[in-house]
């Protein structure tokens, strides 16, 4: 496989992500930048690649079902991050190269720990620089999960190049994964920014952080800050939301368009176009062989599509393409699980009276359906 070797340095690299989150760089210095950011950003496929392959077999030994994928950080992702972390500096970016693990078990939420403190004492050989608990200490948005930052360190001397590159894992269950994909499919189809903290987002914000405390409950574990502690005063409340965003007409009927796309089974790399207003998704498959003519299509696709918030561009990679939909649903239109969720929340209390039900049974009857704490797949 070609892996691009580092050709710029720090300071380099820095440079460029000031200028591509400046608001007076020229067309030119913009463009000359996103190359700069494009190479550095392709140069992190080796130490990709090599520590998703330990992530994999970790997390297969503790769920054989495990869905393991990795992506490079979207360049309107690095801008993102760049402007809202005003000191950041784009040469310490943990997350460019990302590997994303979701977890099958419906006992999940033991498993993310188990797989959590697995690699944190042995990271294969990488040394893994900072844990994060977002299901102890859930964000105020709702987002929930584990993160490790892995630091590689080559193990032969051909790879020493890419010695200190950083690679952020994300550890999730299904209730977890669902709701993030939910909150990135209604930023595309809504034009929101949820999973930023954009400004304008109005209720959306409230209803989701109200949903995460409703699987945090499911999970036994803790809520969303800001949000009651009780299931029934969360039903009420994100009831009452549900209705007014209409929740379920945004997000269900949206699978059918991208529903019947077919992969070569042979892809190593897919760049996916997500069309927001237009709800379309457009695909180019790659091998693995041509990991630089990938790169070169990302980078391309990106600057065609700047000016266009409502355009996602992503270069993921899968083992296996029922991993991709299931580890990055958000590019397929599918939050699918978010709204079989939704639909035994939202008919587990009177609808018509609009009265809370029990929070004993709300939380029991959403654990058998969809697992929780405790809770064996038998």
């Amino acid at each position: 496989m070609h892996y691009t070797r580092p050709r710029f340095s720090r300071s380099q690299v820095d440079r460029a992500g000031k200028v591509l989150k400046s608001n007076s760089a020229s067309a030119a210095e913009r463009r000359r930048a996103r190359q700069v950011i494009g190479v550095w950003r392709s140069s992190h496929t080796l130490p990709l690649y090599s520590v998703q392959q330990t992530v994999r077999q970790e997390a297969r030994r503790v769920d054989r079902l495990a869905n393991v994928a990795y992506r490079l950080k979207r360049l309107r992702s690095i801008e993102d991050k760049l402007r809202r972390l005003r000191g950041m500096a784009l040469s310490r970016m943990q997350d460019v190269g990302g590997c994303r693990v979701v977890l099958s078990r419906y006992d999940a939420i033991d498993a993310v720990g188990e797989l959590a403190r697995a690699l944190g004492s042995d990271g294969g050989g990488q040394e893994v620089r900072r844990v994060a608990d977002y299901i102890q200490n859930p964000k105020p948005d709702g987002y929930r999960g584990v993160h490790l930052v892995f630091r590689f360190q080559a193990a032969e001397p051909s790879h020493a190049p890419w010695n200190g590159y950083q690679i952020e894992l994300q550890i999730r269950t299904r209730h977890q994964h669902a709701w993030a994909t939910a909150v990135e499919t209604i930023d595309a189809l809504v034009h929101t920014r949820l999973k930023v903290g954009g400004p304008n987002n109005g209720n959306w914000s409230r209803f989701f952080a109200l949903m995460a405390s409703l699987m945090a409950l499911v999970e036994d574990r803790p809520t969303v800050p800001g949000t009651p502690q009780s299931a029934p005063a969360i039903w009420t409340e994100a009831e009452h939301l549900a209705v007014e965003l209409d929740v379920d007409n945004w997000l269900a009927g949206l699978m059918t368009a991208v529903g019947a796309i077919r992969f070569p089974a042979d892809s190593g790399y897919l760049l996916l176009i997500l069309d927001g207003s237009e709800r379309a998704i457009s695909v180019q498959a790659f091998s693995r062989e041509d990991t630089g003519e990938a790169q070169d299509a990302y980078l391309s696709s990106e600057g065609k599509f700047e000016s266009r918030p409502d355009v996602q561009v992503c270069l993921v990679a899968a083992d296996s393409i029922a991993a991709l939909r299931s580890s990055y649903p958000n590019y397929f239109l599918d939050a699918q699980q978010f709204l079989e969720f939704l639909a035994v929340f939202r008919g587990s209390g009177s609808y018509a009276q609009r009265e809370p039900p029990d929070a004993a049974a709300l939380v029991n009857q959403l654990r058998g359906v969809f697992g929780g704490s405790g809770v064996s797949s038998g």
